[in-house]
Order: C-alpha cells, then sequence, then structure tokens
C-alpha cells in the first residue's frame, strides 16, 4: 500500500510541476520565435503564412532565392513575390 504522501512531500511535488511546465513553456516561447535558416525547410503552409507575417524584405528576397533554388514550390514563391510587391510598395 502507498503511503499517503506529507505535506512537504506535496509542495515538492507541486513545485517541481510548476517549474516543468513553466520550463515546456519558455522552450515552446523560444522554438517558436527561432527562424529556420531556410524556408524550404518547412512545408508550404506554414512558409506562406510566414511570408504573410513577415515585414523584413532582405527576409523575403532571401527566402525567395532559396526557394527558387530549392524545392520551387509555386504556391509559396507567389507568397513570396507578393509580400515582396507588398513592402516594396510601403517604402
Amino acid at each position: 500500500m502507498v503511503e499517503p504522501l506529507t505535506s512537504y512531500e506535496r509542495r515538492v511535488k507541486r513545485l517541481r510541476e510548476n517549474y516543468l511546465k513553466q520550463v515546456a513553456e519558455r522552450e515552446a516561447r523560444e522554438k517558436k520565435q527561432q527562424k529556420p535558416e531556410s524556408i524550404t525547410e518547412m512545408n508550404a503552409d506554414p512558409a506562406i503564412e510566414m511570408a504573410e507575417k513577415s515585414q523584413d524584405i532582405d527576409q523575403i528576397m532571401k527566402w525567395l532565392a532559396d526557394e527558387s533554388q530549392g524545392k520551387n514550390r509555386k504556391t509559396v514563391i507567389e507568397a513570396l513575390e507578393t509580400k515582396m510587391k507588398e513592402l516594396e510598395g510601403e517604402k
């Protein structure tokens, strides 16, 4: 039979669980903030979404070059070109 935890053991367990949860949340945030080195490392839908959200024309141009020389996906290239035109129009 398992003996019930003492109040100290419950507190330690709760603190450990909270700590692990915070670490996991921090790692998820950091992973989300990291930019892939190349858009070709991504599936098309996330690549298009990232292109649409980007405000960095230099990054868009790099991704366009990478995509054109890599997977050469029509939908991704169109999204990148559209975003590049949009950003060029803002200058």
